[in-house]
């Protein structure tokens, strides 16, 4: 008899229409929580949401930047070369966005090894430590980037690099 009326609570229009509602109401707030998750990609991949994501960054204390997407980034190619000044070296690399869409310049860790191959020196350079124009490496397009690097009494003969987003 119990078991009957539990049943029949569930099959209530009112209570039918109540589920219904919450279950509406969780699903808008998961589609929220997933927007302010991924922010940055969506603007990056639909630019018309823009000003509904700039709005629901003011309210959840978020900002809009380009969209970290390390994939995107291929090394084009690389140089480590001595100045005509001490023991100063210049940096240079290229970078290319492979994607469609613009995405964040990244970050550089440079690792440099002496003759034997022992590490001497490990930088992580921004985009700014590398002189880059923009924040954003454009789709389809390249990014030169370069520094001068001073080494003290540390003679380089190799090194390697790696792209990261902090």
């Amino acid at each position: 008899m119990r078991g009957l009326k539990r049943e029949n609570r569930w099959r209530k229009p009112g209570v039918r229409a109540a589920l219904s509602l919450f279950s509406l109401l969780f699903l808008a707030l998961l589609g929220l929580q997933v927007t302010h998750h991924f922010h940055n990609a969506i603007a990056a991949l639909y630019p018309a949401a823009k000003p509904g994501l700039q709005l629901l960054c003011q309210f959840s204390a978020c900002e809009l930047q380009p969209w970290q997407r390390l994939a995107a980034i291929q090394v084009e190619s690389s140089n480590l070369s001595q100045t005509a000044t001490g023991n100063h070296y210049r940096l240079a690399v290229t970078l290319r966005n492979k994607s469609a869409v613009d995405v964040a310049a990244p970050w550089i860790e440079l690792s440099l090894t002496d003759a034997s191959g022992a590490l001497v020196a490990r930088k992580m350079l921004t985009p700014k430590d590398m002189n880059a124009a923009t924040d954003t490496v454009a789709f389809g397009a390249e990014l030169p980037l370069q520094a001068v690097l001073a080494t003290g009494e540390q003679r380089i003969s190799g090194y390697s690099i790696e792209v990261f987003h902090p």
